[in-house]
């Protein structure tokens, strides 16, 4: 304990100390002593660019910015001298504050996946599969001890939306365990044979403004496939919301 200096005064010197400290560097990139001063955003094209953890951080001369990949926080910006002294947390979130307070609040398995998606909404790629490697076909909720079909799940988390009881959400794609929102899409019945390839055919049909009659000749004797009005519209459909939605 140190008796020199007042107990008054030391705690006014130790919230100056504070006040003066960038209290988000302390807490996502471990710089002590990286004071609040204002910074300038740079411009131009940075020097290099790599990656730590969930941050993409661009180099510049003079400084480099920190953002977090899920692009819903500030940058942070790190002047040249500190580059060295920058010390991610020792756990698997090493992301800006939002994605880590999002998973702290998880109390479950479903707020975790919940918080997952949010975090990485940017990075999911269109075109690729996406397998959930923990994945039994549902997700259950500690919240309202509630389980849900992952794919149902997924697709309401992902697009932001309720889906009726009477809908049913299943994979465009021919991978089994792909959950890349991307690749889901709702049907009114829980089993439909459709692929990829055939829901391409007749989105291309609809471009060219094939009726839905003729769309469903058309994959008859083109896969073999005998499909309903109902499914063909619900494609057709639901290409329209996914644009509208996730454009």
């Amino acid at each position: 304990m140190c008796y020199g200096i007042p107990r008054v005064l030391r705690c006014a010197q130790h919230a100056t100390l504070v006040m003066g400290m960038n209290l988000r560097a302390v807490a996502l990139l471990g710089l002590l002593d990286l004071d609040d001063t204002v910074v300038q955003m740079p411009t131009g094209a940075p020097e290099t660019v790599e990656q730590h953890g969930h941050w993409r951080v661009e180099h510049y001369r003079d400084l480099s910015t920190w953002r977090c990949l899920c692009g819903r926080s500030d940058p942070l910006l790190v002047p040249a001298e500190f580059r060295k002294r920058v010390r991610l947390p020792h756990d698997l979130i090493q992301a800006c504050e939002i994605c880590r307070n999002e998973l702290a609040c998880c109390s479950s398995r479903a707020g975790r996946l919940h918080a997952w998606l949010e975090r990485n909404r940017p990075l999911i790629d269109r075109e690729a599969h996406l397998e959930y490697p923990e994945d039994r076909g549902y997700t259950y909720s500690d919240d309202d001890g509630q389980s849900t079909r992952t794919r149902r799940f997924i697709y309401e988390a992902f697009f932001k939306t309720k889906l009726r009881s009477s809908d049913f959400v299943r994979s465009r794609c021919s991978n089994p365990f792909c959950i890349n929102p991307y690749h889901l899409c709702t049907t009114p019945t829980p089993n439909q044979k459709t692929t990829l390839q055939i829901e391409k055919v007749i989105l291309h049909l609809q471009e060219l403004g094939i009726s839905a009659k003729t769309t469903q000749q058309v994959i008859l004797q083109k896969f073999e496939t005998k499909l309903s009005l109902s499914t063909i519209q619900g494609i057709r459909a639901e290409s329209k919301q996914l644009l509208v939605t996730a454009g």
